[in-house]
């Protein structure tokens, strides 16, 4: 068996991993925390809740999920064999999310604390525009991994606090904080991001649908079309100031836009092809001219009926 198993929320660094001759097993922890309910429930009924809700949201076979979703109470047992751990996250909501709900599963297994390492970045030197590590070619990786550093110790329990914030059916522990701490430097940000995706008072809207909006818009005036392809990728290359959201995840928030009975979008075709539009109603909400009503009752499994632990309209 290997003795370093590299754990990484998600696949996209695997084979760089393999190709850079960076040795040992990979473990990918898949539970996007960042969209969909996030409920300090027991756990079979947490993992029931966020298989059934991502199924539904995001249009994948349960059973999928019922595979890659896994209990946290089995992390402790699956890292136990190995001489060293390394956690490999980025800056980001998605990454950051994922990294506290590891980090709380494991506060209380302190024998593997000192087994612990981590790669965590917000930027690269050969980058202009730095947005995950999957961005890197396998000969960027060892320098990362030379450089992997133990985990502070006030980590876990500043994870445990975070985690617990998360899940809470109010947004009050998040929004108070204070989150920013040498042992864990990108969470602050992390938080902020998902805060801003609470809908807004003035138009209703989180900021990812704002930014979809406005780039539809823009789109459609100097070129006369958008597609949902062109504008996700123009999310991730330059409007979001801190994209976090995969494909699957952006799609659940178009599918939402446009669902009845105020829809703010119209969508044709199939995703990533889909040709995007505003409503009456999408153009009124991005005027500034009224609220999206939809934001009051969205739908059970749109990202944005979720936030965490608290069900929106429900605070």
């Amino acid at each position: 068996m290997a003795t370093t198993l590299h754990l990484r929320c998600g696949s996209d660094i695997r084979d760089s991993l393999a190709a850079a001759g960076i040795a040992g097993d990979f473990l990918e922890w898949s539970d996007p925390v960042c969209q969909g309910p996030v409920r300090a429930l027991p756990e079979p009924a947490y993992l029931d809740e966020r298989r059934t809700w991502l199924s539904r949201a995001w249009d994948i076979p349960r059973a999928e999920l019922d595979a890659k979703l896994l209990p946290m109470s089995s992390l402790p047992a699956r890292l136990e064999p190995y001489a060293e751990v390394c956690l490999w996250f980025e800056h980001d909501l998605y990454d950051q999310t994922i990294l506290v709900q590891v980090l709380a599963a494991l506060a209380e297994a302190p024998a593997l604390h000192p087994r612990l390492r981590i790669v965590s970045i917000d930027r690269h030197p050969e980058l202009e525009r730095f947005i995950g590590l999957g961005q890197l070619r396998p000969e960027q990786l060892p320098p990362l991994w030379e450089a992997r550093a133990r985990l502070d110790p006030c980590a876990f329990a500043r994870a445990s606090a975070a985690w617990d914030a998360l899940r809470s059916p109010s947004p009050a522990a998040l929004r108070e904080g204070p989150w920013s701490s040498p042992a864990l430097p990108f969470l602050a940000a992390a938080i902020a991001r998902h805060l801003a995706e609470f809908p807004a008072d003035d138009d209703g809207l989180g900021l990812t649908q704002r930014l979809t909006l406005h780039a539809v818009a823009e789109a459609s005036q100097t070129q006369g079309l958008a597609f949902a392809a062109q504008i996700f990728g123009r999310l991730l290359a330059e409007l979001d100031p801190a994209p976090w959201a995969g494909d699957l995840m952006y799609w659940a928030y178009l599918r939402e836009l446009a669902a009845e009975p105020h829809p703010l979008l119209t969508m044709i075709g199939e995703f990533p092809s889909e040709q995007l539009a505003l409503t009456p109603l999408g153009e009124a909400v991005l005027a500034g001219h009224t609220r999206w009503p939809r934001a009051e009752s969205p739908l059970p499994f749109g990202p944005s009926r979720w936030r965490g632990g608290v069900e929106i309209g429900a605070e």
